[in-house]
């Protein structure tokens, strides 16, 4: 018996894929889960192998938070030319 995947299920929401949240983020699949998913910057579930899959509650509360998962990223909005410094 196959299972369609167009089915949905009462309740239920379709999990994002990693490659699904690089394409909506722009960077490339592998920073998803080294960066984010590992450390759980970006909660999700693993299903063995490099197959996570992220809810989509998840993925809006870590957008709306505007977390990038760098570490030691420069701040944006115009750091330098606000100390005067040029490029």
């Amino acid at each position: 018996m196959a299972v369609s995947t167009d089915a949905v299920i009462k309740g239920c929401e379709r999990l994002l894929t990693a490659e699904e949240v690089a394409a909506l983020i722009g960077k490339p699949v592998r920073f998803v889960r080294e960066e984010l998913l590992k450390p759980g910057i970006l909660k999700g579930k693993k299903f063995g192998g490099n197959s996570w899959r992220v809810a989509p509650r998840s993925f809006r509360d870590f957008s709306e938070k505007g977390e990038t998962g760098f570490k030691h990223a420069p701040p944006s909005g115009g750091y330098r030319e606000k100390r005067g410094a040029t490029a």
